[in-house]
Protein backbone atom coordinates (compact mmCIF):
# COMPACT_ATOMS: atom_id res chain seq x y z
CA UNK A 1 0.00 0.00 0.00
CA UNK A 2 1.26 3.32 -0.97
CA UNK A 3 1.96 5.38 2.27
CA UNK A 4 1.11 9.06 -0.12
CA UNK A 5 0.61 11.39 2.59
CA UNK A 6 4.20 11.61 3.29
CA UNK A 7 4.42 12.41 -0.50
CA UNK A 8 1.99 15.01 0.01
CA UNK A 9 3.42 16.74 2.61
CA UNK A 10 6.57 17.08 0.56
CA UNK A 11 8.58 15.42 3.21
CA UNK A 12 9.75 12.50 1.29
CA UNK A 13 10.56 12.52 -2.13
CA UNK A 14 8.56 10.03 -4.22
CA UNK A 15 10.31 6.99 -4.27
CA UNK A 16 10.47 3.93 -6.45
CA UNK A 17 9.18 1.63 -3.59
CA UNK A 18 6.36 1.08 -1.99
CA UNK A 19 6.18 2.01 1.47
CA UNK A 20 3.94 0.31 4.02
CA UNK A 21 1.65 2.47 6.54
CA UNK A 22 3.33 3.50 9.20
CA UNK A 23 6.67 3.89 8.05
CA UNK A 24 8.68 6.45 9.07
CA UNK A 25 10.32 9.00 7.60
CA UNK A 26 13.36 8.28 8.76
CA UNK A 27 13.41 4.48 7.74
CA UNK A 28 11.94 5.44 4.19
CA UNK A 29 15.76 7.64 3.97
CA UNK A 30 17.36 4.38 5.23
CA UNK A 31 15.59 2.20 2.86
CA UNK A 32 16.63 4.97 -0.16
CA UNK A 33 19.88 4.95 1.00
CA UNK A 34 20.47 1.21 1.25
CA UNK A 35 18.48 0.80 -2.19
CA UNK A 36 20.72 3.88 -3.96
CA UNK A 37 24.03 2.48 -2.36
CA UNK A 38 23.17 -1.52 -4.19
CA UNK A 39 22.61 0.11 -7.49
CA UNK A 40 25.66 1.79 -7.33
CA UNK A 41 27.76 -0.96 -6.24
CA UNK A 42 26.20 -3.18 -9.10
CA UNK A 43 27.29 -0.48 -11.41
CA UNK A 44 30.58 -0.23 -9.67
CA UNK A 45 30.79 -3.91 -10.01
CA UNK A 46 29.96 -3.84 -13.81
CA UNK A 47 32.44 -0.84 -14.60
CA UNK A 48 35.21 -3.01 -12.64
CA UNK A 49 34.77 -6.29 -14.76
CA UNK A 50 34.82 -3.69 -17.50
CA UNK A 51 38.50 -2.33 -16.61
CA UNK A 52 39.45 -5.34 -15.98
CA UNK A 53 38.46 -7.48 -19.32
CA UNK A 54 40.33 -3.73 -20.44
CA UNK A 55 43.58 -4.68 -18.80
CA UNK A 56 43.31 -8.33 -19.54
CA UNK A 57 43.08 -7.86 -23.64
CA UNK A 58 45.78 -5.11 -23.41
CA UNK A 59 48.13 -7.96 -21.71
CA UNK A 60 47.11 -10.48 -24.40
CA UNK A 61 47.72 -7.45 -27.22
CA UNK A 62 50.99 -6.81 -25.44
CA UNK A 63 52.22 -10.68 -25.48
CA UNK A 64 50.81 -11.04 -29.43
CA UNK A 65 52.85 -7.97 -30.44
CA UNK A 66 55.94 -9.35 -28.98
CA UNK A 67 55.35 -12.95 -30.43
CA UNK A 68 55.07 -11.10 -33.76
CA UNK A 69 58.31 -9.01 -33.03
CA UNK A 70 59.79 -12.53 -32.60
CA UNK A 71 58.90 -14.33 -35.67
CA UNK A 72 59.79 -11.31 -37.64
CA UNK A 73 62.89 -11.04 -36.33
CA UNK A 74 63.39 -15.07 -36.51
CA UNK A 75 62.22 -14.80 -40.56
CA UNK A 76 65.25 -12.15 -41.29
CA UNK A 77 68.47 -14.08 -40.22
CA UNK A 78 71.14 -11.12 -38.58
CA UNK A 79 74.06 -13.08 -39.16
CA UNK A 80 73.47 -14.37 -42.35
CA UNK A 81 72.85 -11.24 -43.41
CA UNK A 82 76.52 -9.64 -43.38
CA UNK A 83 77.89 -12.51 -45.45
CA UNK A 84 75.22 -11.88 -48.23
CA UNK A 85 76.26 -9.21 -50.59
CA UNK A 86 73.82 -6.12 -50.61
CA UNK A 87 71.86 -7.49 -53.46
CA UNK A 88 71.24 -10.70 -52.67
CA UNK A 89 70.12 -9.54 -49.11
CA UNK A 90 67.82 -6.88 -51.77
CA UNK A 91 66.58 -9.44 -53.38
CA UNK A 92 65.18 -11.26 -50.48
CA UNK A 93 62.43 -9.10 -49.72
CA UNK A 94 61.36 -8.65 -53.02
CA UNK A 95 58.15 -10.55 -54.62
CA UNK A 96 55.68 -9.80 -57.62
CA UNK A 97 57.77 -9.22 -60.28
CA UNK A 98 60.46 -7.46 -58.03
CA UNK A 99 63.17 -9.26 -59.02
CA UNK A 100 62.38 -7.97 -62.85
CA UNK A 101 61.98 -4.64 -62.11
CA UNK A 102 65.43 -4.69 -60.91
CA UNK A 103 66.71 -6.66 -64.05
CA UNK A 104 65.79 -4.10 -65.80
CA UNK A 105 66.90 -0.96 -63.35
CA UNK A 106 70.71 -2.78 -63.71
CA UNK A 107 70.20 -3.34 -67.40
CA UNK A 108 69.41 0.92 -67.48
CA UNK A 109 71.03 2.38 -64.59
CA UNK A 110 73.56 0.36 -63.62
CA UNK A 111 75.51 2.80 -61.14
CA UNK A 112 72.32 4.19 -59.59
CA UNK A 113 70.72 1.09 -58.70
CA UNK A 114 73.69 -0.06 -57.29
CA UNK A 115 73.44 2.94 -55.19
CA UNK A 116 69.93 2.17 -54.38
CA UNK A 117 69.87 -0.81 -53.67
CA UNK A 118 73.00 -0.14 -51.20
CA UNK A 119 70.92 2.32 -49.46
CA UNK A 120 68.09 -0.11 -49.48
CA UNK A 121 70.31 -2.87 -47.95
CA UNK A 122 71.67 -0.51 -45.18
CA UNK A 123 68.12 -0.31 -43.76
CA UNK A 124 67.49 -3.23 -43.84
CA UNK A 125 70.65 -4.82 -42.26
CA UNK A 126 69.97 -1.74 -38.89
CA UNK A 127 66.08 -3.07 -39.08
CA UNK A 128 64.30 -0.19 -40.74
CA UNK A 129 63.41 -1.79 -43.29
CA UNK A 130 61.76 -5.01 -42.51
CA UNK A 131 58.62 -5.48 -44.97
CA UNK A 132 58.58 -6.67 -48.56
CA UNK A 133 58.69 -4.93 -51.58
CA UNK A 134 56.45 -6.33 -54.39
CA UNK A 135 57.43 -5.27 -58.29
CA UNK A 136 55.58 -2.40 -58.13
CA UNK A 137 56.64 -0.39 -55.21
CA UNK A 138 60.17 -1.01 -56.57
CA UNK A 139 59.24 0.70 -60.08
CA UNK A 140 57.43 3.28 -58.12
CA UNK A 141 60.68 4.04 -56.15
CA UNK A 142 63.05 3.52 -59.09
CA UNK A 143 60.84 6.21 -60.64
CA UNK A 144 60.52 8.86 -58.11
CA UNK A 145 64.88 8.58 -57.68
CA UNK A 146 64.49 10.14 -61.33
CA UNK A 147 64.95 6.62 -62.68
CA UNK A 148 62.56 6.12 -65.44
CA UNK A 149 63.05 2.77 -67.59
CA UNK A 150 60.35 0.88 -69.28
CA UNK A 151 59.66 -2.94 -68.52
CA UNK A 152 58.75 -5.88 -71.11
CA UNK A 153 54.62 -5.72 -70.65
CA UNK A 154 52.09 -8.47 -71.89
CA UNK A 155 48.46 -8.52 -71.48
CA UNK A 156 47.87 -12.75 -71.24
CA UNK A 157 44.29 -14.12 -71.61
CA UNK A 158 43.38 -17.55 -70.35
CA UNK A 159 41.88 -19.56 -73.34
CA UNK A 160 40.61 -23.00 -72.64
CA UNK A 161 42.74 -23.07 -68.90
CA UNK A 162 45.62 -21.93 -70.54
CA UNK A 163 46.76 -18.34 -70.41
CA UNK A 164 47.89 -16.91 -74.18
CA UNK A 165 49.67 -13.16 -74.93
CA UNK A 166 46.34 -11.23 -76.12
CA UNK A 167 48.72 -10.47 -79.30
CA UNK A 168 48.93 -14.58 -80.25
CA UNK A 169 44.68 -14.69 -79.53
CA UNK A 170 44.22 -11.75 -81.86
CA UNK A 171 46.21 -13.47 -84.38
CA UNK A 172 44.43 -16.45 -84.03
CA UNK A 173 41.20 -14.65 -84.72
CA UNK A 174 42.39 -13.05 -87.86
CA UNK A 175 43.74 -16.12 -89.14
CA UNK A 176 40.02 -17.63 -89.15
Amino acid sequence: MLCSRFVKAGRVPRPNVRLRVGLSSHTMGVALLLVTASVLTAVLRRRQKALDEDAELKIIERRKMAALKKRIEGSIPQKADAEKTDRELFEGLLYDRGEEVLEAAYSFFPQETERVVAELAKRIRDGSLVRRISGGELYSLFRQVGLRFQLKTSIKVQERGKFVDLSEKLKIREDE
